[in-house]
Parts: structure tokens; sequence; C-alpha cells
């Protein structure tokens, strides 16, 4: 008590006083117990020793824009607002600001291209993800558990090899002459184990199964992409086995 009392004011051990008889604690009791509130209140605030201070998380994104991303992801080549926004399930202007902002975090990109159409040139352009985003991995990881409105599956394509793909196949001498299905085991071999991750999903969900059961056989198909096309085969198997809402509709004669 005496040296408490060298450290401090008159004043200041009479309000100390004062505070311990309120509590029924002597003065010693209530300054120790004082001392102990603040030493919690000071570790409390204090960083841990196991998180550095300088460490920030990817913030969260909002519920249309998890929807849009994860819409962008399964649909490889998607071209329009429009398009974005019915695979998402939401709103054409929900899909524009979802897309606006996932652009600014670098999570998506638009990238848009010439090509001949009729007598002219028309300019074109498709949604795909930003998968060289240092946040890429963070931010597709928040749309695991998103579930997008059910839609038939996309059909295999028909039709001349689409133009974004077209600086892949560098060594051939017209990739615009190529055709699907007729070129399929060709041009999946390329798609597949080139360097572009969407080039790889656009053929995993596009392309004739038989085409991928080629990749599988090539030894230089890499484990990744193994995966990639297995599961979209599974998928296919699974939707062939699914009965049609024909079959399930019973008829009265």
């Amino acid at each position: 008590m005496a040296q408490l009392s060298l450290r401090m004011r008159t004043s200041e051990l009479e309000r100390v006083r004062t505070a311990a008889l309120v509590s029924g604690e002597t003065v010693a009791q209530f300054v120790r117990e004082a001392v102990r509130e603040r030493c919690r209140a000071t570790q409390a605030q204090a960083p841990s020793d196991t998180e550095s201070p300088t460490e920030q998380t990817v913030a969260p994104l909002r519920r249309a824009e998890r929807l849009v991303l994860a819409a962008v992801a399964s649909h490889p080549g998607i071209r329009s607002v429009a398009a974005t926004a019915a695979a998402a399930g939401v709103s054409w202007s929900a899909a524009r600001g979802a897309l606006d902002a996932l652009v600014a975090r670098d999570a998506v990109r638009h990238r848009s291209w010439k090509q001949g159409w009729r007598d002219g040139v028309r300019e074109v352009g498709v949604w795909e993800l930003n998968v060289a985003s240092a946040d890429f991995e963070e931010l597709i990881a928040q749309t695991t558990h998103v579930r997008l409105p059910p839609q038939s599956p996309p059909a295999e394509y028909s039709g001349p090899l689409p133009p974004q793909f077209w600086p892949l196949f560098w060594n051939h001498p017209a990739p615009s002459q190529l055709r699907l299905p007729d070129d399929a085991d060709y041009v999946a071999s390329r798609l597949v184990n080139g360097p572009s991750p969407v080039a790889a999903l656009w053929a995993s969900v596009h392309l004739p199964t038989d085409a991928l059961q080629g990749c599988l056989r090539l030894r230089s198909t890499l484990a990744r992409r193994r995966h990639l096309i297995k599961n979209q085969l599974a998928v296919r198997a699974r939707e062939a086995q699914r009965p049609s809402a024909d079959s399930s509709v019973t008829k009265t004669p």
C-alpha cells in the first residue's frame, strides 16, 4: 500500500479507495483485479503470434457474384450478359453488375476478336475465367456450394472450330477449316493437352465421347485433364440413364 501511495497522487488514491469501498473489496484486491482486467483486454487486442499482422484474406463475394462466377466456370465460351444471366438464374442487370465486379477483382475477363461475317467483319467476345489471377483460387472456392438453375445438358458442338481456339493450332495451315465432329479426334487432343484450361473445359463439355475417350488413351494427357474428362464422361453416363420426361408420363389409351 505504501508503494502504491508513492506512485499515485492523493486525489487518485482517494478515487481508488472509494471504488474499492463500493465494490466491497480491499484497495489491494481492487487494484489487482483492475490490473488483471486491463491485461486481458490488452491481450485480446494484440495480434496472435501464429498470424502475420500483414496477412489479409480475400473479401467474400456477394450472392449474385458467386452465381455468375459459377455460371462462367460451368459454361466455357459463354458470350453474352443475357446468356450469363440465364445460366446463373439472375436478372440481366444483376448479371451485368456481377460481371463488372468480378472483372474488377480479376476473377473473370472479357476477350473479344474480329471475325468474318457475311460481307464484312463483326466483333465477337466471350466471358472467361481469369485463372492467372493471384486471388483466383480463393475466389473460385467460394462457389463450391453454389447451385445453379437446372438446365438441359449441352449438346455436342457441330460446326467450325470456334475462333477463340485458333491460336492453339499455330502449326496448322488453316485452323478455320477444321470442322466438328469430323476433326474431333485431332481437335480434342490439342484442346485437352494444350496450355489453356478454358479450352480443355470446353472440349470436355462439347466434344464427342469417342474423342474424349481417345484422349484418355494418350500417355501425354496430364493427370488433371484425365480427371476432367472422366468427370464429364460420368456426367454424360448419368444423363443417358436418366429417364426422359415423356417416358415418365403414363399415357391413357
